[in-house]
């Protein structure tokens, strides 16, 4: 799905909209590229949060993920969205399998939060 440009993404409910990796990552002596990753597996950073869900028990459940986090998801778990060439991805927060530690990009990556 292709946004023009004026368009925003609002997430709703307990979605989450992140937006892709797509720079090789380098680690040492070890380069980890996107489409390297074990059973398809996509990471992003969260750009905007959804404010969570009712339950069926009439309890609202806060969305847990937060703005910059850096989220790991299986390929096929949301829908694709485009917005003046940056690729992301709206996702339920149920589908995110790993939020990663703060300290897991430093100087030596590739990758821009």
């Amino acid at each position: 799905m292709k946004i023009t440009k004026g368009q925003t993404v609002r997430p709703l409910h307990d979605l989450i909209l992140v937006k892709l990796h797509e720079k090789v990552q380098k680690k040492g002596a070890i380069i980890l590229a996107p489409f390297l990753k074990p059973e398809g597996l996509t990471e992003g950073t969260v750009a905007a949060v959804g404010p969570g869900r009712y339950q069926l028990d009439g309890w609202f459940k806060p969305t847990t993920i937060t703005l910059g986090q850096i989220v790991l998801w299986g390929k096929y778990s949301g829908l694709e969205i485009e917005k003046e060439g940056e690729k992301f991805m709206l996702i339920e927060e149920e589908k995110i399998l790993a939020v990663f530690s703060e300290g897991y990009y430093n100087e030596s990556t590739s990758r821009d939060r």
